[in-house]
């Protein structure tokens, strides 16, 4: 191995002609061992490193080894001898791992002074020698370097100068390696809020690779940090905690690598908590909020007042909390998070409060351009408010209200209808009614309110419906029915109740009349009642409690006319109304006119039978007719017409 690596390589002079006494060359022609090693000792007693250098040389010529070498020992007068230590030498780096343009010391040192021998570094990945070799002392030293990424390995060698025999020691080979300088990398920091704790990291890489162990200085402008300095975990990542200032301001954040000086800086804002934005999703029923900004928290506000929203334009608001009262309708959070909050509401959204809630409107719900006020609270926050408007195009649900039909005065029919939200029926929605004349009453929940309207509640298909009376006025009458904030209007037609009576001839030889009672509007509806009056006798043919019409029947039977009259009465027997009068007339004979019948004269025989008794041959009457003539004469005289007239009404 020695021949192979001396054969390419050749030591450096130390200095000095290494002569070597002939005492040296003398003791080392002894062949034995014993005689050698006597030499030995003597030639090192007097001759010192270089002599010990000479017979080293010739003891490899002679034995093919370096000779044996002993310390010498005397006290009180008595010698000792023992084998020496061989010589050792180490080879260090500093720094061990330098980058790339950084100059590496490389520090050899042996375990005894090299007086005689040379000691030197090799670099055995250029097979040159680097620094100046020691031939006195212990240590050696070289400086070397790189400019590209890369390694060495070096060897440092003791041995003589002038000789290409092995070295009398050398190193373990020491391979020092150049690196890129090591980069930091601070993460992208977001907005910070006043006051807020963050956890600000970063990463040491070089050539791609994290670095770790890495010590990392780190300072900021404003605020304080958890610490000035961190080292790199295994993944060359560190981090630090970083606590915002009351103010708001930039704050710049700087990192540097303590090794090669290398720094990123990052620069964020610090901002006091805000709403940035709030947006409305009327696709849905409740619709959602959404609330953007900045230092809401990460957890939700459940404390009392901490969402709000306040319809300025029509008097009330969601999420109100005192301590005796809450408001119907609250908020239900969707998500929280530091930077958005998405909520929407309660079933009582779309309900309304009968006796506080007057919007005209029906309902607590948001109508298209209301004007909200919003408030949020984050934990251990102030309270956070915001103007919006709701979107005048916002999806709102749909009120039908059934067709409604011609009332009279005083009548009661049924007002209904339907809450629909993209179809969908909504239930336990309130909806108000208003007519500029009538009244309700009945109907699911039906309550009249205190601003004088009445209030029902849908059931679970959506549908609402209460019970209308008719004013006692004639006229037109609009009603309406508001719910969630979309309002329907109908108008119906009230007219005044008639009475009115029909009759005719049912039998015209038997004097018998029918006669029919009809009202517009069915009298049970009313509680009302209709009597048909025989003013000739003043007695009551028949009432009609129920219906629009009834018929009833006459006879005639004193030959006299009769007039009848339809009343109408309502439940306590007062007379609202009359129909017209009717007059039945029975069948009679009437004279149509008178003539004059002149006087005659008649003759006529008067003739009379008498009987005898005939016994001519037997006896029997026998009839005997005498006629006399006889003259009558009538005066002239006037005689009256008659012709007879049928029953009928009038």
């Amino acid at each position: 191995m020695f021949e192979v690596l001396w054969g390419r390589l050749r030591w450096r002079r130390a200095g000095g002609e290494g002569m070597v006494p002939r005492l040296v060359w003398t003791l080392a022609a002894i062949g034995f061992t014993g005689a050698a090693v006597t030499g030995m000792w003597v030639a090192y007693a007097n001759g010192g490193h270089k002599q010990a250098v000479a017979a080293d040389n010739m003891a490899r010529h002679l034995w093919g080894q370096t000779t044996p070498r002993y310390v010498v020992t005397v006290q009180n007068g008595n010698g000792t001898i023992s084998a020496a230590p061989p010589m050792t030498v180490t080879l260090t780096a500093s720094p061990a791992s330098p980058f790339v343009g950084q100059s590496v010391m490389l520090t050899a040192t042996t375990n005894e002074d090299v007086d005689g021998y040379a000691l030197d570094i090799l670099d055995q990945t250029t097979g040159q020698w680097v620094g100046t070799p020691a031939t006195s002392g212990t240590t050696d030293t070289a400086t070397v370097s790189l400019n590209s990424p890369g390694s060495h390995t070096y060897v440092a060698y003791v041995g003589d100068p002038d000789s290409t025999n092995a070295p009398v020691a050398q190193s373990a080979p020491l391979t020092v390696t150049w690196r890129i300088k090591p980069v930091v990398s601070l993460d992208s920091v977001s907005t910070v809020v006043t006051g807020r704790q963050i956890t600000i990291s970063g990463t040491v890489t070089y050539n791609g690779q994290p670095v770790p162990n890495e010590t990392v200085a780190l300072s900021v402008s404003q605020g304080t940090l958890s610490a000035r300095t961190v080292t790199t975990d295994s993944q060359g990542r560190f981090s630090v905690t970083y606590t915002a200032p009351s103010s708001p301001g930039t704050v710049t954040i700087e990192a540097t690598v303590q090794s090669d000086g290398l720094s990123d800086s990052k620069s964020f804002s610090v901002v006091s908590p805000s709403i940035q934005s709030v947006s409305f999703d009327t696709g849905t029923w409740p619709p959602t909020v959404t609330i953007t900004g900045i230092g809401f928290g990460n957890q939700p506000n459940t404390s009392p007042n901490a969402l709000t929203v306040n319809d300025m334009t029509t008097g009330w608001e969601a999420g109100h909390i005192t301590d005796t009262v809450h408001d119907a309708v609250q908020p239900k959070i969707v998500s929280w998070s530091d930077n958005k909050v998405v909520f929407t509401f309660n079933s009582a959204y779309g309900s309304g409060d009968i006796l506080n809630y007057g919007d005209g409107e029906g309902s607590w719900v948001f109508r298209p351009g209301d004007s909200l006020v919003l408030s949020i609270t984050p934990v251990n926050g102030s309270a956070l408010t915001a103007n919006a408007t709701y979107p005048s195009n916002a999806q709102m649900p749909s009120v039908s209200l059934n067709s409604l039909s011609p009332m009279s005065v005083g009548q009661s029919e049924t007002v209904s209808g339907t809450v629909t939200f993209k179809g969908s029926p909504l239930a336990n929605v309130a909806v108000e009614l208003k007519a500029t004349a009538g009244s309700f009453q009945g109907g699911n929940g039906g309550t009249r309110t205190s601003w004088g309207t009445y209030m029902v509640w849908t059931d679970s298909q959506g549908r609402f419906s209460a019970a209308y009376t008719a004013p006692q006025s004639p006229g037109n009458v609009t009603i309406t029915a508001s719910s969630v904030g979309v309002s329907r209007s109908g108008t119906i037609s009230v007219t005044d109740i008639t009475v009115q009576l029909s009759g005719q001839v049912t039998s015209s030889y038997g004097n018998q009349f029918s006669w029919t009672v009809s009202t517009n509007t069915p009298v049970d509806r009313l509680g009302y009642y209709v009597t048909l009056l025989d003013q000739t006798t003043g007695q009551v043919v028949g009432t009609m409690r129920q219906g629009t019409s009834q018929t009833f029947y006459t006879t005639i039977t004193d030959g006299k006319s009769h007039t009848y009259v339809a009343n109408l009465y309502d439940a306590q027997g007062h007379l609202l109304k009359s129909s017209q009068t009717l007059t039945a007339y029975p069948g009679h004979s009437e004279a149509t006119g008178s003539y004059w019948v002149p006087g005659s004269c008649s003759t006529t025989q008067q003739c009379t039978t008498t009987r005898y008794l005939d016994c001519s041959m037997y006896c029997h009457w026998v009839p005997v007719t005498t006629c006399t003539p006889v003259t009558t004469c009538t005066p002239g005289h006037w005689e009256t017409s008659y012709t007879y007239v049928p029953p009928y009404v009038s």
